[in-house]
């Protein structure tokens, strides 16, 4: 039995959704779905839902869309806390293609994590590598220097 977690973010908060996916019989199902604030606390107790749901021995693959900045936060907190875990950040365009595939046509957050989820059992997707600290720290200052938040928007 593996575990797949989706995770489908924006600004203030992410919906996650854990598969169980069963190798044998290519078949899965939900174990649980849960919504977390897009904070500290947030990515900390999302972590400790995820380890209590799929426990610590079992596999477990987390996928999520590389969404503006919106889905770094996270991403960053697993990779560090949780190396254990196989994180993949993979193109909107990619889930999108994915689960239109899949017959999901409808467009929420539940479903979205529900279909990151299935996509991160299904597929063979390639680790995320991480954002290596000099890019970020430049682009933060850029950011702080040209007088824009993350999301473009000009502060005053």
């Amino acid at each position: 039995m593996m575990y797949s977690s989706g995770a489908d973010l924006s600004k203030e908060e992410f919906s996650v959704c854990l598969a169980g996916y069963n190798l044998k019989q290519q078949s899965h199902h939900v174990i649980a779905r849960k919504v977390f604030a897009n904070r500290p606390g947030g990515h900390k107790a999302c972590l400790s839902w995820l380890r209590g749901h799929a426990g610590q021995a079992g596999s477990l693959w987390v996928s999520m869309e590389a969404t503006g900045v919106y889905y770094e936060p996270l991403a960053l907190y697993i990779a560090e806390h949780a190396p254990d875990i196989h994180l993949s950040v993979v193109l909107p365009s990619k889930a999108k293609r994915y689960l239109q595939s899949c017959g999901l046509r409808s467009k929420t957050d539940k479903i979205d994590a529900y279909g990151l989820a299935l996509m991160g059992a299904e597929r063979v997707l390639a680790g995320w590598a991480g954002i290596d600290p000099f890019w970020r720290n430049l682009r933060q200052l850029t950011r702080t220097r040209c007088g824009t938040t993350g999301s473009g928007m000009i502060r005053r």
